[in-house]
């Protein structure tokens, strides 16, 4: 039956070209809208969570109200971690990373005058990878950054300086405040592009000990400004709360009679740095708030453009429907075969839109000045988000028109007689309205 209730769609979509042309085209054109819309949105809101642990990992904040004015101090010392941890039963683990903001210059020992400036230098504990859910190419986590000098690449770098040689065991020249070689220890896949972590090279934090300059970075005071980012992992998510409490009275009676006696600690998940004002775009979070409705709107004005256009053309169909119902079909099986028709168009005009979304994407992504990563399109979240706005098309676009072509009375038709009511002039007239006013409200805005 449904096979038949194809073939029959296909039919009518063949021998009305123009007609299928234009529906198919402004449904696909709504939905490749919605579609990149959709894809903006669930990348920037699913920052950090590929992290097995990301719900349990929080940064803690320290607040300094001096002078009427607020210091937040979005850094904190070397000794933050291990004094939380050894301070609070509640927190599992840490985690520190430290950023290198000067110049690096790498080069390889075997090409000592190839010298390249690089970004994204990271500083970071030797359970970096055990902490955290990146992805190694080679190398055991648990051992990659235990011994000072060791380095880990990510692929691209790790590909740029020993082309299709295994990096292992080799070295590599880095010159931070002063040069030193690095044993490669891994490879790490590239950081994803919804990461809020960006590294190129991976440093052991024990390296830092080493260096010539090396004890303005390391502090013994917990929680003063440094350079390091401190990851906390806790044992329970609704320890947050007790544990913040906690650290903040160990402080204040630390500091007590100092400038910091009036400090305030926060937690701040890690699933939310990205969209927070200290380390993220403040324009993020206003972006998402206006972007979803536009998607609902257009896809609003597309649903209604093709349900419009389909029961406008329904007086062309009601002898059908007449001769359909004598020889003995029931309203039933005949709103199965015009919903099966929606359906085909839906799905048509879906793949159509996913190929404009994805031939528009780069322009797209240009102008939000954002990357993307390629594997992230095809992530289960995403493939669920697409079948989900699918399974939504098919749905309300069949609904109406299926209701309207089935209702036809068969005397009525066969007769040539055709009721304004039974041809949905209203509601048409309805569906146009809502369409100039959505239209109008988005050329205002």
């Amino acid at each position: 039956m449904i096979r038949n209730y194809l073939k029959i769609a296909w039919r009518n979509i063949v021998k009305q070209k123009l007609f299928s042309l234009i529906n198919i085209t402004g449904l696909a054109t709504g939905l490749a809208v919605c579609m990149m819309i959709m894809l903006y949105v669930a990348h920037e809101m699913s920052y950090d969570r590929f992290h097995k642990n990301a719900s349990r990992i929080f940064i803690p904040n320290v607040s300094l109200k001096e002078n009427g004015n607020t210091l937040n101090m979005e850094y904190s010392s070397y000794a933050t971690g291990p004094y939380t941890k050894a301070n609070e039963p509640l927190i599992e683990d840490y985690s520190r990373t430290f950023g290198f903001f000067g110049t690096t210059i790498v080069n390889t020992p075997t090409a000592p005058e190839e010298k390249f400036s690089e970004k994204n230098l990271l500083f970071a504990d030797p359970n970096f990878f055990t902490f955290f859910s990146f992805k190694l190419v080679s190398g055991q986590p648990q051992h990659l950054l235990d011994r000072p000098f060791t380095v880990v690449l990510s692929k691209d770098m790790a590909h740029k300086y020993f082309g299709d040689e295994n990096p292992l065991g080799k070295s590599l020249i880095i010159k931070t405040d002063s040069t030193y070689t690095y044993q490669v220890t891994g490879v790490a896949d590239n950081n994803p592009s919804n990461s809020s972590i960006a590294f190129n090279f991976i440093v052991s934090s024990s390296s830092l000990t080493r260096m010539q300059n090396s004890q303005r970075y390391l502090g013994n005071e917990p929680f003063t400004i440094g350079c390091f980012v401190t990851y906390l992992s806790v044992k329970n998510i609704a320890d947050t709360g007790k544990i913040s409490r906690n650290l903040e009275a160990m402080l204040r009676k630390q500091q007590k009679g100092t400038a910091f006696a009036d400090m305030h600690l926060t937690f701040s998940p890690l699933v939310a740095i990205h969209l927070q004002n200290n380390y993220g775009d403040t324009s993020n979070l206003k972006y998402l708030k206006i972007f979803p409705l536009i998607a609902i709107l257009i896809l609003v004005l597309a649903l209604v453009n093709y349900m419009s256009l389909s029961t406008a053309r329904s007086t062309l169909r009601a002898k059908e429907v007449g001769v359909r119902k004598i020889t003995g079909a029931s309203r039933k099986s005949l709103a199965a075969q015009f919903y099966t028709e929606s359906a085909l168009y839906a799905v048509i005009s879906f793949v159509l839109g996913y190929i404009l979304c994805y031939a528009l994407k780069p322009w797209f992504l240009n102008i939000l000045q954002l990357n993307m990563d390629s594997s992230f399109l095809y992530s289960p979240l995403v493939l669920m988000l697409l079948f989900g706005l699918l399974v939504i098309t098919i749905l309300i676009a069949g609904s109406y028109p299926s209701v309207i072509l089935s209702a036809f009375k068969p005397v009525v038709t066969l007769k040539g007689k055709y009721s304004k009511k039974a041809g949905g002039v209203t509601v048409r007239k309805i569906f146009t309205t809502l369409q100039f006013t959505i239209s109008v409200c988005l050329i205002i805005c």
